[in-house]
């Protein structure tokens, strides 16, 4: 018998491309291919400054011809219209910001948990180690055959495969590359056109330039420190906690993401707020 998948309401926005340029105009904003992806089909994808440097990640699913779908991470939605439509010169394009849920659904059956509302389409997580969708639509809502859970065993499993999310790892000061090379070539393609940005990835790429500091695992005994902890060698500071979660059958320790300089190598055991924590490499 298959085990229920777990399902949780989770804070994503939804953003809508539509009009005759729609496809044309994303294909040269973002990092991904867009013009070449089929209807029906999702990717991740960078919206970057002209420096390389991150203004959302996001997911892209063609809808038809001339619609297409971007959701992103917590109310980053409101960032990714505003960026879009500065850009936006002599293009048939509009671009609004939906007032949809979403609900994450995971775990090796996920994909027959069918939404129960007409108007709600599932879209693949899509993530080394990670198997599941997620539920977008107006009128969204746990689908039936699956167990309910808190938003956290959510997050949980997020930071056990080390997915980056946007506030958290993901800040307009990221470089793509800091988040490894599964990120980077699932989120960009290298055979298509300009886009805006891409002279930073493209280098770093071909180059094998070492990014400022890099995404790292982290693993503590004690309580979840906040996001923004330092996290200290030797008493000076080298990085910071991005995402921190309770373990999920212990009463004490936690697990959690970080940004380490690329000064230090893992795995090793560091300090953050003062207690003992270890260090390994998210190997993405």
């Amino acid at each position: 018998m298959t085990d229920a998948p777990m399902a949780a309401p989770m804070a994503r926005t939804v953003v809508r491309v539509t009009g005759p340029d729609a496809v044309s105009y994303l294909h040269g904003q973002l990092s991904q291919e867009i013009e070449g992806l089929e209807i029906g089909a999702s990717a991740w994808s960078l919206l970057l400054t002209p420096k390389g440097r991150v203004d959302v990640w996001m997911r892209v699913t063609r809808v038809d011809e001339h619609e297409v779908l971007l959701d992103t991470d917590g109310d980053h939605g409101e960032a990714l219209v505003a960026r879009l439509e500065r850009f936006k010169l002599r293009t048939d394009a509009t671009i609004e910001l939906l007032d949809w849920q979403a609900v994450a659904v995971r775990g090796p059956a996920s994909g027959t948990a069918a939404p129960a509302e007409d108007d709600t389409i599932s879209v693949g997580v899509a993530w080394p180690g990670l198997v599941g969708v997620d539920l977008l639509g107006p009128n969204t809502s746990v689908p039936a055959g699956a167990t309910e859970v808190d938003a956290v065993a959510i997050e949980r499993q997020r930071v056990a495969v080390a997915m980056p999310a946007m506030g958290a790892e993901l800040t307009n000061d990221t470089i793509p590359a800091e988040m490894g090379t599964a990120f980077v070539e699932s989120s960009a393609s290298f055979t298509k056109g300009c886009y805006v940005g891409q002279e930073l990835v493209a280098r770093m790429a071909s180059r094998g330039g070492s990014a400022p500091q890099r995404l790292v695992r982290l693993s503590g005994a004690g309580s979840c420190p906040d996001a923004g902890a330092a996290i200290t060698v030797e008493g000076e500071a080298k990085g910071h906690v991005s995402t921190a979660v309770p373990n999920e059958t212990a009463h004490t320790g936690w697990t959690g993401l970080g940004l380490l300089h690329r000064s230090v190598d893992a795995p090793l055991e560091v300090e953050v707020d003062a207690a003992a924590v270890q260090v390994a490499e998210a190997t993405n």
